[in-house]
């Protein structure tokens, strides 16, 4: 029986060699990989670069196949899945590129954004606070945090959020204005003001902004100032529909009524967002009210209870009494009895003192001619309980 030979040509020492021998070819495939990767990556950044966003994402596709860990590729494919509008698709890149590269910022910044365009605004929190965790310098991502709160209606976040982004970062266009939109939310109209103040500084031909300090300016009670605000909104964009509704709501407040409803009207030619066409609805239909234009309140009432799912309970009282003051004692009544319903059943008892003071002021004003007897003393009596 033959013996095997050790040493020199034996097995153990081509056993090693084979092992080399693959070691070796796995290095080499593994650089051809990744050189065919980055070669993919970068065919990839070509074709975005040019438009092509189908033909860059087949790119990125074919990097992360020759390289299952390259963050970059995934992040980029993140971004274009964004392009193409394929959101939860982004999510998942992004996801990938921040397991792979846990530091990796840019991909923390774009799966916010993600979140935010799906409407997830909780985990984009979740996320932002992520970020921060690995940057705490990093003011941005305190803006983006305070923007997210907003969306939630989280006010006292939002302005804590912003005021430390403001603190890291003075320039901080994103921080000053989520700032002041917190503190008008918050009804802290004098941070509000000074927000805005910073932040035409820092960018000063910005009509949303500067209309948005008119607004801040009024509740202050600088209805002067405000008036100029919003005329500087309206030189830096023509016919801009914010820049006349804050220009009517200063007037408004002076007690010019009949100066500020063509201002409204001209707001609402604009086409302003339905929310704020709501709103603008609600204040004309008041102030047609107050200067004894009843068919014109009752028009605007009612077009700004049919912008709104879910319209503000005081509107309901307002309808009433334009009813009552137009001499519709029935419709008067009959809107008046849904109304304190409705805010019964909500326990809103503040928006019945409301309604009723406002009755009363309507009376008041009447002289004795309206008297209290009739419609006027039955409706009163209901919003008593009686």
């Amino acid at each position: 029986m033959k013996t095997l030979k050790k040493g020199r040509g034996g097995v153990g020492e081509q056993t090693v060699r084979i092992a080399l021998e693959k070691e070796k070819a796995r290095q080499l495939l593994d650089g051809a990989y990744g050189v065919l990767s980055d070669a993919y990556n970068n065919l990839g950044l070509t074709h975005e670069e040019l438009g092509q966003n189908k033909k860059a994402l087949a790119a990125y596709k074919q990097a992360v196949c020759f390289n299952p860990e390259f963050a970059a590729a995934h992040y980029n494919q993140g971004n274009v899945y964004g392009k193409l509008k394929q959101e939860k698709q982004a999510l998942a890149a992004y996801k990938k590129a921040i397991r792979i590269q846990p530091d990796f910022l840019l991909a923390y910044r774009n799966l916010i954004i993600a979140y935010m365009k799906l409407g997830r605004y909780g985990e984009g929190i979740k996320v932002a606070e992520q970020a921060i965790r690995l940057n705490l310098d990093d003011a941005d991502f305190y803006a983006t945090l305070s923007g997210l709160h907003i969306y939630l209606r989280q006010y006292e976040k939002a302005a804590a959020a912003g005021r430390k982004a403001v603190e890291l970062d003075p320039d901080s266009a994103s921080a000053w204005h989520n700032l002041g939109t917190a503190c008008m939310e918050l009804g802290r109209y004098r941070e509000a003001v000074e927000a805005y103040r910073h932040l035409l500084r820092v960018k000063p031909r910005d009509a949303e902004d500067q209309a948005s300090l008119s607004c801040a300016l009024t509740h202050v009670g600088q209805p002067e100032a405000a008036i100029e605000a919003a005329k500087r909104a309206l030189e830096i964009r023509e016919e801009y529909w914010m820049g006349y509704a804050n220009w009517a709501f200063a007037l408004l407040k002076q007690g010019r009524n009949d100066d500020a409803i063509p201002l409204y009207r001209k707001a609402l030619e604009k086409k302003p967002p339905e929310f704020d066409e709501y709103i603008i609805c609600w204040e004309l239909g008041w102030l047609y009210f107050l200067v004894g234009d009843y068919r014109h309140a009752l028009k605007y009432t009612d077009r700004a209870i049919g912008l709104s799912k879910e319209p503000a309970r005081v509107i309901f009282f307002n309808r009433g009494l334009i009813n009552l003051a137009a001499g519709r004692d029935k419709e008067a009544l009959k809107t008046y009895r849904k109304a304190v319903k409705a805010a019964r059943q909500k326990g809103d008892g503040q928006v019945i003192a409301t309604g009723r003071q406002d009755l009363e002021d309507f009376i008041k004003a009447r002289g004795p001619a309206a008297g209290v007897k009739g419609t006027a003393e039955e409706i009163l009596n209901l919003m008593a309980g009686k």
